[in-house]
């Protein structure tokens, strides 16, 4: 993810690069399954079906970001797709777009706030 901040540090473009691996409809996508430790996350959901739209949670997450100083060369984001689109209706498939937040971060505009859980997760 790049963004180009002003100088009250609000983004005011962001560009996230599509995954060259998951694009390719040919070759196959290499998954690791890894350890995740959990942690405190700001949320933009989307409802509706996953592909080139999600850029629009995408920007509405990191602009709030980029509003409240969280925006950065170390700011971790987390993609989480809730439902698997060949059971559930595009219409009604659910995307969060996340930010990690420090531990002591504070504020009542938040989007959601909440938990993401230590366990297995694949990148």
């Amino acid at each position: 993810m790049e963004y180009v901040a002003d100088v009250a540090g609000n983004a005011v473009r962001v560009t996230m690069a599509a995954n060259a691996a998951v694009q390719a409809k040919e070759g196959a996508v290499k998954v690791e399954i890894k350890n995740f430790p959990g942690c405190r996350v700001a949320c933009v959901r989307q409802i509706g079906p996953y592909g080139p739209t999600l850029q629009d949670a995408w920007t509405r997450s990191t602009k709030w970001a980029g509003k409240n100083g969280l925006l950065g060369p170390e700011t971790a984001a987390l993609g989480i797709s809730w439902d698997n689109p060949e059971l559930t209706p595009p219409e009604r498939c659910r995307y969060d777009a996340c930010v990690v937040l420090p531990e002591d971060f504070q504020n009542p505009g938040a989007p959601t706030v909440t938990k993401v859980c230590p366990g297995k997760a694949r990148n």
